[in-house]
């Protein structure tokens, strides 16, 4: 029975951690809700995606990296952190990346 148990609570903990990195958001993911969010401004303007034209949604459907945003992603498996630096290096801004969800750290 104490077999049993224990082999049910590894079960769990290893179903968890599979769903922890199969959520965990990748950088496109944190662009998109940067924008939503109104912490920066969309990557393409109106112009800019009027003059892309079908090349600008071939692109964005190819799943080429997108404008860099400013922040840099550290991909830890089941979480990520993304974080910008000032001119001097100094820590700006950082946000943890879990479950599709962000959280602002600093």
């Amino acid at each position: 029975m104490r077999n049993k148990n224990a082999a049910v609570a590894v079960g769990l903990a290893l179903f968890a951690v599979l769903m922890l990195a199969a959520t965990n958001p990748r950088q496109d993911q944190f662009d998109i809700w940067l924008e939503i969010q109104g912490i920066r401004s969309p990557s393409r303007s109106g112009e800019d995606a009027a003059q892309g034209g079908a090349f600008g949604s071939i692109e964005s459907a190819a799943g080429l990296p997108a404008a860099d945003s400013g922040f840099r992603r550290t991909d830890c498996f089941v979480f990520s952190l993304y974080d910008s630096r000032r001119a001097d290096g100094s820590a700006d801004r950082s946000y943890l990346g879990l479950a599709r969800s962000f959280i602002r750290l600093r």
